[in-house]
């Protein structure tokens, strides 16, 4: 690789970097950024949007993703799906929680994040 490919590659991953930190500004982009990740199947990105802790998990998941029939890999895919209609985060004792709403039933669910360096992160509940 010559040092002008190098350059250009340390400049694409500069800019990575800096886009991907505008999607997670507050902890509401960050949520939805991973959820519509994670409905996408896009592992990789959603990592982009989890602490390391959650790394792990998401590596298990994809793992599981990959060896499933295809028949589970439709269910598993329909348990990811969420249309996200609103996403509301609050701090409590320090823990950032966010709920999100909603599954095709209804439901909704929690996600919690932690900040590092200005940037929002889902980590571990």
């Amino acid at each position: 690789m010559t040092i002008k490919h190098l350059g250009a590659f340390f400049l694409l991953a500069v800019l990575a970097v800096g886009c991907g930190s505008d999607l997670q500004k507050t902890p509401e982009e960050a949520a939805r950024h991973f959820l519509e990740s994670l409905a996408e199947l896009d592992f990789d990105k959603a990592a982009t949007f989890a602490t390391e802790a959650m790394h792990k998990d998401i590596q298990n998941l994809h793992a599981e993703w990959k060896i499933s029939s295809p028949t589970e890999q439709e269910l598993f895919k329909s348990s990811l799906q969420v249309q996200i209609k609103t996403v509301d985060c609050k701090e409590v004792d320090g823990t950032m929680t966010c709920v999100v709403c909603c599954r095709p039933d209804g439901a909704k669910g929690n996600l919690v994040l932690q900040q590092r360096d200005g940037r929002w992160f889902v980590d571990k509940n």
